[in-house]
């Protein structure tokens, strides 16, 4: 059995194909679960970069058409102080702003 790593990850007997990013669950200061991370885009000309991505369930959704999560590119917040530092930058604003957009 060859233990060599690849770009493919195994779930039972399901290969699937190169991954494309990852996202971790977080928690913000008002108590909302969302996750963050990132995904790999290719532009136009065909270069790769990596996006950091924020994804909230759609706390709005009113019919099974809609969406189950929405997906927002994550910003960095403006630093207030030093404490502000140690936290995540795609962790939303305490206001209700990021949930305003769900």
């Amino acid at each position: 059995m060859n233990n060599t790593t690849s770009n493919t990850t195994s779930n039972g007997d399901k290969n699937f194909e190169e991954e494309i990013g990852a996202l971790w669950k977080r928690k913000s200061k008002n108590g909302l679960t969302y996750l963050a991370g990132h995904v790999k885009i290719e532009d136009e000309l065909g270069t790769e970069k990596m996006v950091k991505v924020v994804l909230f369930s759609n706390k709005k959704k009113t019919n099974e058409k809609q969406p189950d999560f929405r997906m927002y590119v994550s910003k960095a917040l403006p630093r207030q102080d030093e404490e502000a530092s140690s936290a995540p930058a795609e962790a939303p604003q305490e206001s209700s702003e990021a949930e305003d957009l769900l």
